[in-house]
């Protein structure tokens, strides 16, 4: 394959003199000139001109090299990292995607590498939302883009999240949470919960049906020989984790910032599914 070291359309591509490309390489002007005009420089020199004119040594020749999106960098580099790296390279994301909303200048540059645990940030726009805790207590990023049909589309006013808090609202249902997500996904059967949360096994039956009928927990039925029993797990890991860390964040609204900006006007609900108390989207 043919190619063509082309100097002269290069740096005048760039805006740079002859005078100046000298300069910066280290070499005279008249070498420069020779070089455009067919002549070839020192390979050990290759480097330093690719350097000056801000490209590649395959560009000096014509040699274009495909431009690799962020995304693809990005996801080559979560493929190759270890496992016990990845939640960290996640973090940093975060960190990324925080500065990437902040109009930075000369006189307001946020240090994202030095924030404490009480500092949030924010983001609203009219396509949707991020919020965000940086520091090592308790952090977290949300980032919810705004549905084609909008957020009471997809999370309309129900019955069901009545429901759903009046049975963690229920005597120990709570608590039986907790012991669920510190059990993992052993099974559990009535005996056993009664006797960690010390109720009653009744009580430990009443709280285990309410957290059925509102999907928190899954039953099987355990065989031994003639004898069966009905045992359970959690169905609600991460989701339970999740909904506890943004519980706090609802009951405590966040005041100290790293960064915060609000560029929406419109509502966040329509009210078709709530004004009338229908219990479903209109």
């Amino acid at each position: 394959m043919e190619t063509k070291f082309d100097l002269k359309s290069i740096r005048k591509e760039k805006g740079m003199k002859q005078e100046e490309l000298a300069n910066a390489v280290g070499i005279s002007p008249q070498a420069v000139s020779k070089w455009e005009q067919g002549g070839m420089p020192d390979a050990a020199l290759l480097p330093s001109i690719a350097d000056a004119l801000g490209v590649s040594i395959d560009a000096l020749f014509g040699r274009k090299q495909e431009e690799t999106s962020f995304y693809d960098l990005f996801l080559k580099h979560m493929l190759e990292i270890p496992s016990h790296e990845k939640i960290r390279e996640f973090q940093l994301l975060g960190k990324l995607c925080a500065a990437a909303t902040c109009n930075v200048d000369k006189y307001y540059a946020p240090n994202y590498e030095n924030i404490s645990d009480s500092q949030y940030t924010e983001a609203t726009w009219e396509e949707g939302f991020f919020q965000g805790r940086l520091g090592d207590r308790q952090p977290y990023f949300l980032l919810i883009p705004e549905p084609k049909e909008g957020y009471e589309k997809e999370v309309p006013y129900n019955e069901d999240f009545v429901r759903l808090y009046e049975t963690l609202a229920s005597p120990h249902a709570l608590r039986a949470m907790y012991f669920i997500e510190n059990n993992g996904a052993a099974y559990f059967d009535t005996e056993a919960l009664a006797a960690v949360l010390s109720i009653s096994a009744e009580e430990a039956a009443r709280t285990i049906e309410r957290l059925a009928d509102v999907n928190l927990i899954a039953q099987s039925n355990f065989s031994s020989g003639t004898k069966s029993k009905k045992i359970y797990r959690g169905k609600a890991e991460i989701e339970f984790i999740a909904f506890l860390y943004f519980s706090q964040v609802l009951m405590k609204r966040p005041s100290n910032f790293t960064w915060q900006t609000s560029r929406r006007d419109k509502a966040w609900f329509n009210g078709r599914s709530y004004a009338a108390g229908r219990g479903q989207d209109a």
